[in-house]
């Protein structure tokens, strides 16, 4: 593929492995809100500097490699592996995102702990810092996965009529097939999009743990080693 297609850099998409209740409810939810925030169209246009890498599968050229300095580029940055392939976009190199959940697995993180730190200290980063879009993107994490649960629930027990429960019933429908789509991409069971309200509050309280290592305490932390931002 590098070679057919004159590529300078392809990185996979993984499959992932959930295992754990945790990673099961978290996970799910923060892939689909990463993949709802890429063009995966631009990323693979020359024409954008729309970049992403995945860590787990990086195939560089040598030539490109050196071309942008290698690892040593990035060696100060978090999100390293987005970083290179940002670099490499920047210097005119040519790269494809692929999905390669076919060709081989990873399991991220196997507790509430390794995924809270993990996702810490790079999530607000990936809100550009911004605390306002950090708090639009809270609202409609919740708003799309939490609120039609409370709006049913609302209506049977306030029992605001048919018409409303109707809407209300058609707006949670939809949200779980958004889920089962989501489940069925990401080889889950369907019956774990029960489990994506839970994860949206926990990716919530994620965010702003995020935002506040950042903006009040200036630093990002990850395998024991503190990051000044």
């Amino acid at each position: 593929k590098v070679i057919d297609e004159k590529l300078d850099l392809l990185t996979l998409m993984p499959a992932a492995i959930f295992v754990s209740f945790w990673e099961r409810a978290i996970q799910p939810v923060i892939f689909g809100f990463i993949a709802a925030l890429t063009s995966f169209r631009k990323v693979n246009s020359s024409a954008s500097q729309s970049a992403m890498g995945f860590g787990a599968f990086l195939l560089f050229k040598k030539e490109s490699y050196q071309q942008i300095g290698g690892h040593v580029s990035v060696q100060n940055e978090i999100l390293e592996d987005v970083m290179i392939a940002k670099i490499s976009k920047l210097n005119g190199l040519n790269m494809l995102v692929a999905d390669g959940k076919l060709l081989f697995s990873i399991r991220m993180y196997h507790s509430i702990k390794e995924i809270w730190v993990g996702w810490r200290k790079n999530i607000f980063l990936a809100m550009k810092g911004s605390i306002t879009k950090t708090i639009f993107y809270a609202a409609v994490i919740l708003c799309f996965v939490l609120t039609p649960y409370i709006t049913v629930a609302g209506n049977f027990w306030v029992g605001t009529g048919v018409a409303w429960t109707c809407v209300s019933l058609i707006g949670l429908i939809l949200c779980l097939m958004t889920g089962c789509g989501l489940c069925h991409q990401l080889g889950l069971k369907k019956y774990n999009i029960f489990l994506f309200p839970i994860g949206a509050i926990a990716m919530v309280m994620i965010m702003f743990n995020s935002m506040v290592q950042v903006v009040f305490f200036g630093r990002s932390e990850w395998r024991g080693r503190i990051y000044k931002q």
